[in-house]
């Protein structure tokens, strides 16, 4: 992440190279435990916490695509997408300011000294001179400490992309896994999960709806009201209904001694109940892993996968 090649500004390369030497996640790695420089960049929340100090409490989106292995922001870009560059240190409740957003301050602050200097010297008709050398090489100096803070950054969000994609692992066991149900999560008051799979808000002709973004599932691309009316609530309906006719079984030939004729007499059941019900067959059409079966994406349920973002 340098900015200027080596050799081009003295004061640049010295303040780089020591800021490097210095930095708890650049060169934490190779110092011992317990030294004020380590840092723990196995540990998830302490990746967490790292960036937080780097950027503040609220970053929108991430600065690097691990994933795409390629840098997501400009630096004139990076500004707009820190919506909360403070955040509360522990410290009696007291508000700092990450570090690239303070070293993008000081950046501002200093070109526009620099102008007002040199705008009161062409008024007063004297040359520009020695006064600018010092915010130079301050100028030089804060960028340097600015190329390491996004060094770090790649570096913290590379190895949170690592924990992601385990979560990712495991969340994709979860997907569907006890078919089409109803059971969502919500975060901020918005859904994000449903049953197991990703949920993402996207516009559409002016307005906005929810979709579901969870590539690997066999509904991705389908809006969440699709999903409920034409997908999970027929097949709870059915499934449920099943389920009863089979309790009602069991408990019929429980009451009468008869529990070993059970799965003889369900599969006849069984038979009959999808025979009576023509439309359960679509209903359990589709098999999904080891999950159970299920019905495929309905024909009259239009796709909005191409809404949604490449990262999704």
């Amino acid at each position: 992440m340098r900015k200027y090649p080596i050799g081009l500004h003295p004061a640049y390369d010295n303040k780089f190279n020591s800021a490097k030497l210095h930095s708890k996640i650049l060169s934490g790695g190779n110092r011992p435990a317990g030294d004020i420089y380590s840092a723990n960049l196995g540990d998830e929340q302490t990746l967490k916490s790292l960036k937080i100090e780097l950027v503040g409490t609220t970053m929108r989106g991430t600065y690097f695509d691990e994933k795409r292995k390629k840098q997501l922001l400009t630096l004139e870009q990076l500004p707009g997408s820190l919506t909360d560059p403070f955040y509360f240190t522990g410290e009696g409740r007291t508000q700092k300011k990450g570090y690239i957003p303070s070293m993008l301050d000081r950046l501002k602050e200093i070109d526009a000294e620099v102008q007002r200097r040199q705008d009161q010297h062409l008024l007063t008709g004297r040359p520009g001179g020695g006064g600018m050398m010092g915010f130079s090489s301050e100028k030089y100096r804060t960028e340097a400490d600015l190329s390491i803070h996004l060094e770090e950054l790649i570096e913290v969000e590379k190895r949170l992309a690592r924990f992601e994609k385990k979560k990712r692992v495991h969340e994709n066991k979860l997907m569907l896994a006890k078919g089409p149900t109803g059971d969502g999560r919500l975060r901020d008051g918005v859904l994000v999960l449903l049953a197991g799979q990703r949920v993402s808000l996207v516009e559409n002709d002016g307005r906005k709806l929810l979709v579901i973004s969870e590539p690997k599932s066999i509904y991705f691309g389908m809006s969440t009201q699709d999903y409920f009316t034409h997908v999970s609530a027929p097949w709870m309906k059915a499934r449920n209904y099943i389920r009863r006719k089979k309790q009602e079984l069991e408990r019929e030939l429980h009451s009468k001694g008869l529990s070993g004729l059970f799965q003889e007499q369900w599969t006849e059941m069984h038979n009959k109940i999808m025979k009576e019900n023509p439309e359960f067959k679509d209903l359990f059409s589709v098999k999904f892993g080891s999950r159970p079966p299920m019905p495929a994406f309905p024909k009259g349920c239009k796709n909005y996968k191409k809404f949604l973002d490449d990262d999704e």
